[in-house]
């Protein structure tokens, strides 16, 4: 409550002639923010409250001793479930006055914040500050099996959580599959101090760090056939991942840190995580003595997460190394799936001298075999149509992925019938068979949609915003080019970014040409010692050059682009696109009668 509203309460408590409810009326008093909030928060925890002339002066008082703090009146509100107002700025008065005598050190504002939180901790049951306090080691919040596994005596913890939730030190989330749990910072940092003071904060964090690689094991499996379901889980629980992990390195605990940066580089790559890669690197540097397998698990992470950010030599450095750790361990089943990343990365990288990745795919193919995973095998049959698409053998394209989807619906592989369907939707838009291309590209982004796949997404909406210009749908392509760039910017990937900015380029050519240049030019210098990409942009200038030839000022353009970063080369984009659908838009309203004053499309470059 600003100071202003404190102190006109003040005043209308005191009135002319010194009674405190002399001017006390709950009309005068609603329109301030505070007392708002805390009607609002007592509602939630005694259905019916209201602001009464009986209850105003006691109400008034409350967010008076609270000076209008949103955290401490969310904490006197929850007393208000047993409490009357009256008792609770009773006890606020009598209490807080006490307690914020020990911090006059602090800003006042801060001295009450304190105070509200020493008031509301030392208001609490034994089993109830025990719990407050272990609680602390959770951050961006927790469910209710996670608070029992790390919290817990093996009681559970239902009952004093319960109790926390309605004092308001506990917040509940209700809209999740599974109820979630969270403290306001303020809170947990409070909490936190208590446990340390407790003496009990290295065993909590312990505890806090094995309930995380647990989770991360699991979520790490779980996630290869469910990804939706334990995508959303792992977004949920990033903040715990990433506390253990700095907890772990933090204390020399770097094997725990290899274990959750082993069970979970699949998933960061397809989530984006934007910070695993470092993680990864920072676990492998602490645990140069760890053995074999662990680390080799953790080597493959970092490997595909290179690849993420485009560092495709050193992903294949990364890669290797664990493939030779795995041969020495006798691990197959990881070996298989090692081959099959340097396959990919081997697609993009330009080695001198180095093996072709269709070698590696069906080495990894004949590994999957061996160990009988049929899932595996699918993947390497996609991955080499997709392989021979890249190197314009649309035949063979179409069979291997013909063959990687019947393998795939016989193993029960359904991502992989999604990966083929997109490789045969991009040789069929090769060949000039739109409709086909559109059909199953269709499918693929309903699969990708319902999956919560964002990263996948991002590519196929790419591919159909080049198919829709194609087709003279430029609208249509538009739409799908926007949504293509805000999701790249989003995942921060290196490689969808290069890929919306490669479909904006020629969805925008025919109508801005001159930012289309500047977009060519960024991405091609970012191409620069990636032979996937350097050879399709090789490609495309050939082709944009043989139908409108390069113009000098065009030229120019291009050759400034290089000096643009992905992200602000997406931004560019961006901006070009929204102000096309906008011109787009007006050209309707126009169309349709509608004449504006001024015009939206803007300057043209």
């Amino acid at each position: 409550m600003p100071a202003t509203t404190t102190d006109s309460i003040r005043a209308r408590r005191r009135g002319r002639d010194g009674d405190p409810a002399a001017s006390q009326e709950p009309e005068s008093l609603a329109g301030f923010d505070a007392i708002q909030l805390l009607v609002e928060r007592a509602r939630d925890v005694r259905p019916g409250f209201r602001l009464t002339k009986a209850n105003a002066v006691a109400v008034a008082e409350i967010c008076q001793w609270l000076d209008g703090l949103p955290l401490a009146l969310e904490l006197a509100a929850g007393r208000l479930r047993v409490l009357s107002p009256e008792q609770v700025a009773a006890r606020l008065g009598d209490q807080l006055g006490l307690l914020t005598e020990g911090a006059r050190t602090l800003p006042g504002r801060q001295q009450t914040r304190r105070a509200t939180l020493d008031w509301s901790y030392g208001m609490l049951a034994p089993e109830e500050q025990t719990l407050f306090e272990r609680l602390s080691v959770f951050a961006g919040g927790f469910t209710l099996e996670a608070a029992d596994v790390v919290a817990g005596e093996g009681d559970g913890v239902l009952d004093p959580l319960e109790r926390l939730v309605s004092k308001s030190l506990v917040a509940l989330d209700h809209e999740r599959a599974e109820p979630r749990f969270r403290m306001l910072e303020p809170i947990r940092q409070y909490a936190a101090e208590r446990l340390q003071h407790a003496g009990a904060q290295d065993e909590l964090l312990r505890r806090h760090r094995n309930w995380v690689v647990g989770f991360a094991e699991l979520a790490g499996i779980g996630f290869i056939s469910e990804r939706q379901p334990w995508g959303r889980r792992l977004r949920e629980e990033q903040d715990n991942v990433r506390q253990a992990l700095e907890v772990s390195l933090a204390r020399g605990d770097s094997e725990a840190a290899l274990r959750i940066v082993a069970a979970l580089g699949y998933a960061w790559f397809m989530t984006g995580q934007p910070d695993g890669l470092a993680w990864a690197q920072r676990a492998l540097a602490q645990a140069v003595a760890a053995p074999d397998r662990l680390r080799a698990g953790a080597l493959v992470t970092a490997g595909i997460l290179s690849q993420a950010s485009h560092d495709h030599h050193r992903a294949l450095s990364y890669l290797r190394e664990a493939l030779a750790l795995f041969r020495r361990t006798g691990g197959r089943r990881t070996e298989a799936f090692t081959l099959l990343w340097l396959g990919r990365a081997a697609m993009a990288a330009d080695v001198e001298g180095g093996r072709a990745a269709t070698v590696w795919f069906e080495e990894a193919l004949r590994r999957y075999r061996e160990v009988g995973l049929p899932g595996g095998g699918a993947w390497c049959l996609a991955f080499l149509g997709d392989d021979a698409f890249e190197r314009g053998d649309l035949e063979t394209a179409a069979v291997r992925a013909a063959e990687a989807q019947a393998c795939a619906i016989e193993a029960g592989a359904p991502e992989v019938v999604v990966e083929s369907k997109r490789i045969l939707g991009l040789v069929a838009a090769r060949r000039g068979e739109y409709a086909e291309a559109e059909r199953l590209f269709a499918d693929v982004v309903a699969a990708y949609r319902e999956a919560d796949d964002r990263y996948q997404l991002a590519a196929v909406l790419g591919a159909m915003a080049g198919l829709a210009s194609k087709s003279g749908q430029q609208p249509l392509a538009l739409e799908r080019l926007a949504e293509v760039l805000r999701l790249s910017r989003e995942l921060g990937s290196s490689e969808r970014m290069r890929w919306a900015i490669h479909a904006a380029i020629w969805v925008l050519w025919h109508l801005r040409p001159h930012d289309a240049a500047v977009l060519w030019g960024a991405t091609e210098a970012a191409s620069q010692g990636f032979r996937r990409w350097a050879a399709q942009f090789r490609a495309d200038a050939a082709a944009l050059e043989r139908e409108l030839g390069m113009q000098t000022d065009l030229a120019e353009r291009r050759l400034a682009g290089r000096s643009l970063s992905l992200e602000r080369a997406v931004d560019l984009a961006l901006r070009v696109v929204e102000e096309e659908l906008a011109a787009a838009k007006l050209g309707g309203n126009e169309a349709a009668g509608e004449t504006p004053s001024t015009s939206s499309r803007g300057g043209r470059s």
